[in-house]
């Protein structure tokens, strides 16, 4: 914690000081070109997560047609044991040097009643910096939450769904008095497609991976560590299985008692060699130029969409 603190400490001192005018000049003219090569290397030996999305469920209050994280393919949706979610993120944490943020997601993590038994215990980890917890303000709540909710390193994202978020004023109005830190997000959808194979090259294939936006979301689903959610999903669901390339089980690493060493190259090349993904033959992508779907589209509260249905209108 000492170490912690000092590192956090001498950061905000030194981002001070590059910020002066003189200083940056000198770095920049006498420092960068000896200490930049230093940094790459230092970093290239470092396992950085900018954002892991922390699956706790696939149960939601709402049925959105165009879900990014699938939740209207899962016909029996499943609230994962706490004692689970856990055990797979302390595992993975001993291979990790940092998390900068956390995202617990699921569906609606506020369906999760250990929510915040699993908040407080990942806070309690030094290589984590910021858990968000992603909501869509149909749900209010609990005081025991609330109070969890106010920890300096939580943060909240409100989906503003109007009207389906009926709870948003109330929920926004007790996070001021609380002072929990939050935001309000009015969410676009995308058509992911998902409707069966592409049959893309391999370069096509390269390129839909370079492209999304949903690669930047590393995705932590029981046990495995997957490079985006579609990847993810679909395998949970028997969409697409993966190549053993495009996931590491981190469950099975700790069954058969893998080194420390081992397991973080693995990790190394998963994430920083890895050019596309299976799931790239099957799901239409996320990219900034993509056409927009109505927000929160609602499918009737019992139609779930057929995995195994590839026809193009699976969806209505």
């Amino acid at each position: 914690m000492i170490n912690d603190d000092f590192n956090t400490s001498f950061r905000a001192w030194f981002d001070e000081q590059t910020q002066r005018p003189f200083i940056r000049k000198m770095l920049k003219v006498f420092l960068a070109p000896v200490f930049y090569p230093v940094y790459v290397f230092y970093e290239r030996r470092r396992i950085i997560f900018n954002k892991l999305d922390l699956h706790i469920l696939s149960k939601c209050s709402l049925n959105c047609k165009y879900c990014s994280t699938m939740m209207p393919f899962f016909k029996e949706p499943a609230v994962f044991p706490k004692e689970e979610i856990l055990r797979d993120f302390w595992q993975l944490e001993k291979y990790v040097d940092r998390f900068d943020t956390v995202n617990l997601l699921g569906g609606e993590p506020l369906l999760h009643p250990d929510l915040p038994d699993i908040i407080s215990e990942i806070a309690l980890s030094s290589k984590v910096k910021k858990i968000t917890v992603v909501t869509n303000g149909t749900l209010f709540p609990s005081e025991k939450l609330l109070s969890v909710f106010a920890g300096k390193k939580i943060f909240v994202v409100v989906s503003n769904y109007f009207p389906l978020s009926g709870e948003i004023n109330n929920i926004l109005s007790q996070f001021r008095k609380d002072n929990i830190s939050f935001s309000v997000a009015t969410s676009w959808f995308n058509d992911y497609g998902r409707n069966g194979r592409l049959n893309r090259s391999e370069e096509d294939m390269k390129y839909a991976f370079s492209h999304c936006l949903e690669t930047l979301c590393r995705t932590y689903l029981h046990g495995k560590l997957y490079l985006c959610p579609a990847s993810a999903q679909m395998d949970v669901l028997g969409m697409c299985k993966p190549a053993p390339e495009d996931f590491i089980d981190i469950r099975e690493v700790r069954e058969r008692g893998l080194p420390r060493k081992t397991v973080r190259e693995r990790l190394k090349k998963l994430l920083r060699e890895r050019t596309y993904v299976s799931a790239c033959n099957y799901c239409e992508g996320h990219y900034r130029d993509q056409a927009i779907r109505k927000s929160a589209e609602q499918l009737p509260p019992n139609r779930y969409i057929d995995p195994t249905d590839f026809s193009a209108n699976n969806r209505e």
